[in-house]
């Protein structure tokens, strides 16, 4: 959803290509929280 808003990329000022979403997406589905 912050994606198709480009929230991201207004907070940043600047761009944010498709395959950064797809990183950060990868990266939080992968992550595991430290206990």
């Amino acid at each position: 959803m912050a994606q198709k808003k480009n929230k991201l990329g207004r907070s940043l000022h600047a761009t944010v290509p498709e395959a950064l979403y797809q990183t950060l997406w990868q990266r939080l589905t992968n992550s595991n929280p430290q206990t």
